[in-house]
C-alpha cells in the first residue's frame, strides 16, 4: 500500500505515477492488481524504462486494474502505477499473485466521467482525405486489414489506430480477437451501455490482444484496432467469435 502525490513524476499526459522493480520467474505467469478508492487505476509493465510490455485500465472491477503476464525470461520487470485521467492522486494497493487470475466484469466507476486518459481512444473519424467508407465486421465474421500512416493518430500516445462497427445484442457475449505478425496488436470496445471502454493488449497470447465482453444493449458498438507501441503500421486480422474464450498465456516475445 502507498499513495501517488503531486511530488511524483508526469507523463506527458500529465498523468502521476510511480515505478516497482517486479522480479519474476521464466514462463510462471503472474497477475498484478492495482486497486484505488482515490483514482482510475491503470497498469503499466515493462522491461527497463520505455519498453512496453502490457498495459490496463480495467479487469479488477469498479476502477482497478489487473494484468496477467507470462515472463519469457527471468530479467526482472518494471510495474507503473498510473491514473487514467491527468490530475489523479491518492491511496492504492499494489498487489501480485502467481497464476494467472480471470479478468472481472466491469463495475460501477465514480470517475469515469473524467476525460482524457493516457491510453483512451478518442473520437475516431476518417482521416482528411480519406476514401474509405465504414469498417463493418459481424459475429463470426474474421476480416484482413492493414494499419497504415494513413489512419488517425491517437494525440495521448502517438499510436495508429482504426474503427471498426459490429452490431451488437443485449445480452451476446462475444470474444475479439486481434492477431498481427507486424504489431503488438492493442483492442479497445466502446458503445452504449459501456461508460468505460473496454480494452486489452496480450490475452490473445504471442503479443496478440483478445477481449471478451457482454454487450449490455442492442446497437452499434465500436472495435478500435490499435498498436501497442508508437508510430507502428502493418498488417492484422481481426475476428469476433460467439461465445467467451480463456486468456493465452502464451508469452510475448516480439521485438518491436
Amino acid at each position: 500500500s502507498d499513495a501517488l502525490s503531486i511530488e511524483d513524476l508526469q507523463f506527458r499526459d500529465s498523468t502521476r505515477f510511480r515505478r516497482y522493480v517486479l522480479p519474476v520467474e521464466r514462463n510462471q505467469p503472474i497477475t498484478v492488481d492495482l486497486e484505488s478508492d482515490d483514482f482510475d487505476a491503470f497498469l503499466i509493465l515493462e522491461r527497463g524504462r520505455g519498453d512496453r510490455l502490457a498495459r490496463s485500465d480495467g479487469g479488477a472491477g469498479g476502477c482497478n486494474a489487473r494484468l496477467i503476464y507470462r515472463p519469457a525470461d527471468d530479467r526482472p520487470l518494471m510495474v507503473v502505477v498510473n491514473t487514467a485521467s491527468r490530475g489523479q492522486v491518492g491511496r492504492f494497493t499494489l498487489r501480485v499473485r502467481a497464476g494467472a487470475q480471470a479478468p472481472e466484469p466491469p463495475g460501477p466507476c465514480r470517475f469515469r466521467a473524467a476525460a482524457g486518459g493516457p491510453d483512451r481512444p478518442d473520437s475516431l473519424a476518417a482521416p482528411p482525405g480519406s476514401r474509405a467508407g465504414p469498417r463493418v465486421i459481424t459475429v463470426g465474421q474474421s476480416v484482413d486489414g492493414a494499419v497504415t500512416t494513413g489512419d488517425q493518430v491517437l494525440p495521448s500516445d502517438s499510436t495508429y489506430a482504426q474503427a471498426w462497427t459490429i452490431e451488437g445484442r443485449a445480452g451476446q457475449t462475444v470474444t475479439i480477437d486481434l492477431r498481427s505478425e507486424d504489431f503488438d496488436p492493442f483492442l479497445y470496445l466502446d458503445g452504449p451501455g459501456i461508460e468505460r471502454p473496454l480494452q486489452d493488449d496480450d490475452s490473445g497470447g504471442n503479443c496478440n490482444a483478445r477481449l471478451v465482453a457482454t454487450f449490455p444493449a442492442t446497437g452499434p458498438y465500436r472495435i478500435v484496432v490499435n498498436t501497442a507501441v508508437r508510430n507502428a503500421t502493418g498488417r492484422f486480422t481481426l475476428s469476433v467469435t460467439s461465445g467467451s474464450k480463456s486468456p493465452s498465456l502464451a508469452r510475448c516475445a516480439r521485438i518491436q
